[in-house]
Formats: structure tokens, C-alpha cells, sequence
């Protein structure tokens, strides 16, 4: 996967004009960090200014990757190489011969994985977007409480929105982070670059995650 263009910022300065934290916040972080050390993420988090998942996607912005599941041990984000049914199962969210059965219909009649794993109710939408992300090292992001602005909705169409299944969520220069369904969409990147003329940031939600918030935010 070819890195984003990085925002050449320092993190707190980027959570703080996401609103994430207040300049106030930001200094009380950095003279905590002054007299205890730590990363100025961890210290944010430990504070409760903000929470980790605040902290990973301001971090992908600013390194310029869409990162996933965090490794501790080595401080640094992967991305799984593996299957999304093989996820599933690792996961425990779906069984061996469940797995077999998926595989065994879209044989017969297509579709996507995640769909019909969905279809037959064997996990959620949750699930499903959670493993995606873990597959193609796109994050995963709830829209359910998240709020976005009539500026950044401004950036790209309602019908666009609607026919991709894709939200706009938030821009930070040249850098407009969408939330898809689908996040191997091609069409879907080049038309929002044409739209936006931006680098595009994307995130992966769950499709009715993104068609609630469609209306509510248009």
C-alpha cells in the first residue's frame, strides 16, 4: 500500500485544530510529558482529553499511512495479509463450517464475503467492517456519534455520498478522510479526487453507519 501524503504537523497540533483537544489541554500534555516522558499520545489519552482511536487516526494523518491494529510491542501500526473469511474465523466471529457455506454460495450465485456472511446472520456490520479493516489496513470508524460539518459536507455531493456509500468526515489541508463500505471503491477514490482536488484519507464504516449519517447530515 503506497503511503498518503503526510501533514507535516506535530500530533497535538493536529488534534487541536480537529478539535479534539483545546490549546489548553495541549499544554497541560506537553508539561506533563515534560516531567513524567511518554509519548504525547499516551499522555493525551492518560489525561482523558481524548481516546486512543483520537489518537490513532490524528497519527495516520500525520504519518501518512491508513493505519490499523496497534502493536504495542513494537509501537507501530500492521496491516493483515490474510483473507477476510480467514480474519473472521481467527476472530472467532464465524466458525470453520460456517465459512465453507459462504464460500460454498458464492460459488453458486457471487457476491461479496461480507455480505452474505451478513445475509445468513452470522455476524454483524460491526464485525465485517472491523475485519475489513484489519485486511486492507484501512481503520475502522463508528460514525454513530461522530459529528461533521456543513463545511466538509460542502466538499462532496449528496448522490455522490448516497451512490458510493461513502461520508466525508473531516479535512486537514490538502487531506479530505472519507468513510467507505467499500474501501477498494477505485472509481469511487478517483471521482472524490476529481470532486475535492484532495488527497484522499480513507476510513472504513459500516454501510448503514454511512446512510444514517447521510441524512442526518445532509
Amino acid at each position: 500500500m503506497k503511503p498518503r501524503r503526510k501533514i507535516d504537523k506535530p500530533l497535538g497540533q493536529i488534534l487541536v485544530e480537529r478539535g479534539a483537544i483545546t490549546s489548553e489541554q495541549l499544554q497541560q500534555a506537553l508539561e506533563t510529558q515534560a516531567n513524567e516522558g511518554g509519548l504525547i499520545g499516551e499522555v493525551i489519552v492518560r489525561l482523558g482529553f481524548a481516546k486512543k482511536e483520537e489518537i490513532a487516526y490524528c497519527l495516520s494523518l500525520q504519518l501518512g499511512y491508513p493505519l490499523t491494529a496497534y502493536e504495542k510491542s513494537e509501537g507501530s501500526y500492521k496491516r493483515a495479509e490474510k483473507p477476510l473469511g480467514q480474519i473472521l474465523v481467527e476472530r472467532g466471529t464465524i466458525t470453520y463450517p460456517q465459512l465453507e457455506q459462504i464460500l460454498k454460495i458464492r460459488e453458486e450465485r457471487g457476491g461479496l464475503i461480507g455480505e452474505l456472511i451478513v445475509e445468513l446472520g452470522f455476524a454483524n456490520e460491526e464485525d465485517i467492517a472491523y475485519c475489513l479493516s484489519l485486511q486492507y489496513g484501512y481503520p475502522y470508524l463508528p460514525l454513530k456519534s461522530y459529528e461533521v460539518s456543513k463545511e466538509i459536507t460542502k466538499i462532496v455531493p449528496k448522490n455522490i455520498c448516497a451512490y458510493y456509500c461513502l461520508l466525508p468526515v473531516d479535512k486537514i489541508g490538502n487531506a479530505l478522510t472519507v468513510a467507505m463500505a467499500d474501501p477498494l471503491n477505485f472509481q469511487a477514490i478517483d471521482d472524490l479526487k476529481d470532486i475535492s482536488d484532495c488527497d484522499i484519507q480513507i476510513f472504513v464504516s459500516t454501510p448503514s453507519d454511512i446512510r444514517n449519517a447521510i441524512e442526518r447530515f445532509y
